[in-house]
């Protein structure tokens, strides 16, 4: 049941194609990376991808979020998954997660920021080290 989402299989794929094209991350960090794509949800996965670069996923993914003045995390994550909205125990538990894991830099998704502070980048270099082993490879293996 844990690997019968299209998300999450997928993931395990590039994740076992990926391992046999490159040399990063080294065994140890491809074993913690399966492991990491074993235990996450694929909104954990959904979520990491989006805050790599929150304005590019938003053009990606026909998300019109413009706030007036101010933003926080938690509204942007709303209004990209609206399946979210109304449950923030359940994306608060998926972002500690996530952080817990060393993959993402905010605390948390409720401080208040000006209009634009949603945009910036908020996976760390682990985060986005994770993010490279589970997408499709390049072509030629680079």
């Amino acid at each position: 049941m844990r690997t019968s989402s299209k998300e999450k299989l997928e993931a395990l794929r590039n994740a076992v194609v990926n391992s046999a094209i490159k040399a990063e991350p080294d065994q140890d960090g491809r074993t913690i990376f399966v492991q990491l794509v074993d235990r996450f949800t694929p909104s954990h996965l959904r979520i990491l991808t989006a805050f790599q670069d929150p304005l590019r996923w938003a053009k990606e993914h026909d998300v019109r979020y413009c706030p007036a003045t101010v933003s926080s995390l938690d509204h942007f994550l709303e209004e990209a998954f609206p399946e979210l909205r109304g449950h923030g125990y359940f994306y608060n538990l998926l972002w500690s997660e996530l952080r817990q894991a060393g993959l993402v830099t905010a605390a948390g998704l409720d401080a208040m920021m000006s209009e634009t502070g949603w945009q910036a980048k908020r996976t760390t270099g682990l985060g986005d080290q994770f993010l490279a082993f589970i997408q499709v490879p390049a072509q030629g293996g680079k």
